[in-house]
């Protein structure tokens, strides 16, 4: 048993610890401050605040994330109807909300995903493991919010229509190319087998 302790020390891939973050609408007008969960005990919890003079924002609302540590990344829309989180801290591609929709207006939250439910068996197998983690995004994911969708860039890409939270696969040619997607807290990482497939 120590052996295998060990064993997994040795792999295990490094991360940061969280800390206070904010995000913005591309307009600048909303921001998202998400502060981790502190302590075992703690709540990651999320303040959208709006933009009232230059640089002055009013908070709008504060609701507890359901993150246990902290998301990976998030996403504001211009008018700010939407926030998006993504992943979670130490472990992305696992949990029930590895992409997680809540309300603009008062931070309820509206939908919620497993990677399971993104992608396919299929396209599960093509996705890069590592000890922690499943890095399955591919690019910046994007809010098309004139369309009420939010557009994922993984193995293939992914609409969610944020009315109904029905996934469809999304026309690539019509979105622009893929940004890399950054991986925001994590230091080094140590690529392993997928577990769930036995192709590789």
């Amino acid at each position: 048993m120590s052996l295998i302790t060990s064993t997994d020390q040795a792999l295990a891939d490094r991360w940061s610890s969280p800390a206070v973050t904010d995000y913005y609408s591309p307009n600048r007008t909303f921001r998202l401050r998400v502060t981790p969960a502190m302590g075992p005990a703690g709540a990651c919890t999320a303040t959208l605040s709006e933009r009232r003079f230059f640089a002055w924002y009013a908070a709008k609302w504060t609701a507890t994330l359901s993150n246990s540590v902290a998301p990976v990344s998030a996403l504001v829309s211009d008018s700010g109807r939407y926030v998006v989180t993504f992943d979670n801290w130490h472990q992305v591609g696992y949990g029930n909300d590895v992409v997680a929709v809540y309300d603009g207006s008062n931070g309820k939250p509206l939908l919620k995903y497993r990677l399971e439910d993104l992608l396919n068996n299929e396209e599960l197998c093509q996705v890069k493991c590592s000890v922690s983690s499943r890095w399955w995004a591919r690019g910046r994911h994007e809010l098309d919010e004139s369309g009420d969708r939010l557009i994922l860039h993984s193995v293939s890409a992914k609409a969610i229509d944020l009315k109904t939270g029905k996934i469809t696969s999304a026309d690539t040619d019509q979105l622009g190319a893929a940004q890399h997607n950054e991986s925001r807290g994590l230091q080094s990482l140590t690529s392993v087998p997928c577990r769930s497939c036995q192709n590789r």
